[in-house]
């Protein structure tokens, strides 16, 4: 079997397919951008965040108290 059609429109026909496929991953980038920042604000309201706390916390002993943790439950 022969391809009838010229070269031409055999590349124009992958280009409109790519066009095509672009297209839906953009799409699926917004859609997917959207539902994370939905359920993100939807956490937000559920669980009545009101502020950052901005004072620090973080001390010398807290790294090898993760890595203690993270050893221990590694086992």
């Amino acid at each position: 079997m022969t391809d009838d059609r010229p070269t031409h429109l055999a590349s124009a026909d992958s280009e409109l397919r790519l066009w095509r496929l672009g297209s839906a991953l953009a799409v699926i980038f917004v859609v997917a951008v959207l539902v994370a920042g939905g359920v993100f604000f939807g956490l937000v309201l559920l669980l009545d965040f009101q502020a950052i706390d901005t004072a620090v916390k973080l001390d010398a002993k807290t790294p090898f108290d993760l890595g203690f943790w993270l050893s221990f439950c590694a086992e």
